[in-house]
């Protein structure tokens, strides 16, 4: 993706977002769009194909979703095929789960570990994020066997590794340093 397409799908989320929101319908608008993505996905040869009308689109795309998902969002997804800019929607999906994140107070976590981790633990781990991030914490938890063991944090743009991989390459680093003194 570009550039140019992020900025484009950042606009068109956040409009949507909007206009859903000042209807009272900005997270069951984002919600719809979530569902939506797997439909795309399975057409998207159809949506994107130059040589279809966007009136054949625009039939499927009402088919099959008409009653399913809110007007404003069907209304915003014909907009789309009209403007030729449905392959964008994957982004734009994102883009709007960021944006109705940001407007509940709400932040995304992922929670790498090696193994299991008890419920206790990770409502330890909820409560700390909470209170670092400030805002509820919405955690996704992986079990990852390459971190040997320990846990993995990324919540936005900050990180915090504490795995037995991340240590032994920083200990890595540490050795190549007082070996190259």
């Amino acid at each position: 993706m570009k550039a140019d397409d992020t900025v484009l799908a950042s606009r068109y989320s956040r409009a949507l977002y909007q206009a859903a929101a000042s209807a009272g319908m900005g997270e069951k608008v984002q919600a719809d769009a979530a569902s939506v993505l797997p439909l795309f996905v399975e057409h998207r040869g159809v949506f994107e194909h130059p040589l279809i009308s966007a009136s054949d689109k625009l039939q499927l795309l009402g088919d099959l979703l008409r009653g399913r998902v809110e007007p404003i969002l069907l209304d915003w997804l014909n907009l789309l095929i009209l403007k030729k800019r449905i392959r964008l929607l994957p982004l734009m999906v994102e883009q709007l789960a960021r944006i109705a994140d940001h407007e509940s107070g709400t932040v995304r976590a992922l929670v790498r570990t090696a193994g299991r981790l008890s419920a206790g633990f990770i409502a330890r781990i909820q409560e700390s994020l909470d209170r670092f991030s400030g805002k509820k914490a919405v955690l996704e938890i992986r079990e990852s066997r390459e971190l040997i063991s320990g846990i993995s944090v990324r919540m936005g743009d900050w990180v915090m590794d504490a795995s037995a991989r991340a240590y032994l390459a920083q200990l890595k680093l540490d050795f190549l340093k007082t070996k190259n003194n």
